[in-house]
């Protein structure tokens, strides 16, 4: 992720966004799964042997087969059959189509969303926690932008329907999304830090105050120097009830303009210091941050 200096064009950025070719592929075998997922035990199990019978016939006994040739051959029978596009083809529609799906609006965001507001800064390989359902929007979004996302939330069915929707919009590879009781003391493992974390208030509601302050502080934890908390108000549960939690960090102010007429206007952005930070430095975020708004 870059800071705040960097984003203004001070520096080129770190990371390269990912191949084509890789996006290809990873396409082909999101659709393949998507495919075998939606298949019965039976129905896989004759699609197998279709597909060794078909291996048998065209090898004549001349190559022993092994899991990992029936499987390669189950995965271009699935494309045969699917009819999934050439490279070439896929190429030529994907541009638009990737470009239609880094628009927020596509996902029902406003361009004042807190995770909006932080596109320019976000990098392919960057790493973001999602906790609770009203985040999954903002999943899409920041998949289409290869973020590597982990999404957490207690709705079985509200996780399996944000799984197909990613499957469906062939952007499930950077998404890992988990069924997780919050008060339960446990947190699927990242690598690396956190760069972004985004807080759907309501998921926190039913905690105790001892659940909530493990949860929020182990979340902080995780978060690296210049990371981003985006805080989103819930039904009932404005998001400022979090902000005693955020003594020292950096909040992103909104201009009265902004505020007004926004649904998410009582949604918060903050960010986390650097230890090394030094007051000019502070100061200088402060102002980047201002001449946003």
């Amino acid at each position: 992720m870059l800071t705040a200096a960097e984003a203004t064009g001070r520096r080129v950025r770190r990371r390269a966004p990912i191949s084509l070719q890789q996006q290809y592929q990873q396409y082909i075998m999101q659709r393949i799964e998507a495919y075998k997922h939606s298949l019965s035990r039976n129905e896989l199990m004759n699609l197998a042997a279709e597909s060794t019978a078909e291996m048998v016939a065209s090898l004549e006994g001349q190559l022993v087969l092994t899991e990992v040739l029936v499987l390669e051959s189950v995965d271009r029978l699935i494309a045969k059959r699917i009819k999934l596009p050439s490279y070439k083809r896929w190429r030529t529609h994907f541009q638009s189509i990737r470009e239609a799906q880094r628009e927020p609006n596509r996902w029902g965001l406003s361009p004042h969303h807190p995770v909006v507001r932080l596109l320019h800064r976000l990098e392919p390989g960057d790493h973001a926690l999602l906790i609770g359902t009203g985040c999954g929007a903002a999943a899409c979004l920041l998949a289409a932008y290869d973020v590597q996302v982990t999404f957490l939330a207690a709705d079985l069915a509200r996780v399996e329907a944000l799984e197909l929707q990613l499957a469906s919009e062939a952007l499930g590879e950077t998404v890992e999304a988990y069924v997780v009781q919050l008060g339960n003391g446990w947190l699927p493992p990242i690598e690396g830090e956190a760069h972004l974390v985004m807080i759907d208030a309501d998921a926190l509601r039913t905690l105790t105050p001892a659940e909530r302050d493990w949860l929020v502080t182990t979340l902080q934890k995780m978060t690296g120097p210049d990371g981003a908390h985006a805080l989103m108000a819930g039904e009932g549960s404005p998001a400022t009830t979090l902000l005693a939690y955020y003594d020292g960090w950096m909040r992103e102010h909104q201009s009265a303009k902004r505020r007004a007429g926004t649904a998410g206007s009582h949604d918060l952005l903050l960010e986390k210091p650097c230890q090394s930070d030094n007051t000019s430095n502070e100061s200088d975020r402060h102002k980047l941050l201002d001449a946003r708004d």
